[in-house]
């Protein structure tokens, strides 16, 4: 049986768009960048490869972090992801119930999370602590930084202080285990 195409949805994408604009990079930069990898903002694709998101992570942590190393830029994209999705409808909606229910709730629901931004991403989640869990993910698309970005903002944005996420393994060429870490909310 064929494996389903890995694909990253567009509005994924978009997302990465708007996060460089409001981080202040001009959309005469942004634009041709991404055209430059077949993403054109103008005649949008309902879905993406798996590669072409990855390029356009590259493509990000370039135009918005230009002096930064590879992964600190990637953990900067990261941050202006989950920033930029609480900005939305859908984001604020989802905000105000993470302030709500906390940081835990929250992490414990990663692998929904991440399902409005592709079909492949799946994530296990493994409570250590009221305040310490263990999130393993399927793919970490070869830019850890991005998901430290990603859940250290998570835990910020539901009410956490102090958020910490480490990379703590990796098995075969794709999959991760990160630790998350915050003070009490």
């Amino acid at each position: 049986m064929k494996q389903p195409e890995e694909l990253v949805y567009s509005n994924t994408l978009e997302g990465l768009r708007l996060a460089l604009l409001k981080h202040g990079v001009e959309a005469s930069v942004i634009d041709p960048a991404f055209k430059g990898i077949g993403i054109d903002f103008a005649k949008m694709l309902p879905a993406y490869t798996r590669a072409q998101f990855i390029d356009a992570l590259h493509v990000t942590s370039k135009l918005a972090f230009p002096d930064l190393g590879t992964e600190p830029a990637f953990r900067g994209v990261g941050r202006l992801v989950v920033e930029g999705y609480v900005e939305t409808v859908l984001g604020r909606a989802v905000h105000a119930a993470a302030r709500l229910m906390g940081p835990l709730w929250t992490l414990k629901r990663m692998t929904r999370n991440l399902r409005t931004s592709d079909n492949c991403t799946e994530a296990r989640v493994d409570e250590k602590t009221p305040t310490e869990v263990s999130i393993w993910l399927n793919d970490h698309l070869g830019c850890h930084g991005y998901y430290e970005g990603i859940f250290e903002t998570i835990v910020r944005v539901a009410g956490g202080s102090g958020a910490r996420c480490e990379l703590t393994g990796t098995s075969g060429p794709r999959e991760a285990t990160y630790r998350v870490r915050w003070d009490k909310a």
